[in-house]
Formats: structure tokens, sequence, C-alpha cells
């Protein structure tokens, strides 16, 4: 996978195999489900503007919806909840 910028931090989503998040330097989060498309990102967003994306973490509850923490190089964390949509 090309992101066209450097990675920070890569993570496996708990509820699923084929799915994982990379964010960028460029303050990127990608989301990415390999069973829907194994070249294109499902979800691109833009979390940060001048700071760069280091850290991501899954919520480890399943039964909980799914939400996303991502850090920054100014100890910045932002929580993204994924919609089905």
């Amino acid at each position: 996978f090309d992101l066209n910028n450097q990675v920070g931090d890569v993570a496996w989503a708990p509820w699923s195999s084929t799915t994982f998040a990379a964010c960028t330097a460029d303050g990127k989060l990608h989301v990415f489900d390999l069973a829907e498309n194994k070249s294109e990102a499902m979800c691109e967003q833009k979390v940060v503007r001048k700071s760069k994306l280091t850290k991501i973490s899954f919520n480890a509850h399943t039964d909980q919806p799914p939400v996303i923490l991502v850090g920054d190089d100014h100890s910045c964390v932002s929580s993204l909840k994924l919609s089905p949509n």
C-alpha cells in the first residue's frame, strides 16, 4: 500500500481479521478492509492539520461501537467513531 506519506502506526481491528488502519505524517487516518477492496482505503479522514499522527488504537471491546483513538506528535488524542455507512 502506498499512502504517499510517512506511516506513523498501523493497527489491526480486533473484530475483523481483514480490517486495519494506518495513520500518516500528513494527519490522515486510512482504514482498509481487505475483504472489500485490496488496493484502496474504504475510509480516509484528515484528523489534524499541522501535526503528524504517530499512534493508533482500536477499542478492544467488540460489543461496543467501533472507536479509533489517534495520537499526534503534539500529545493530543483524537477519538473517531466508525460508521457502517
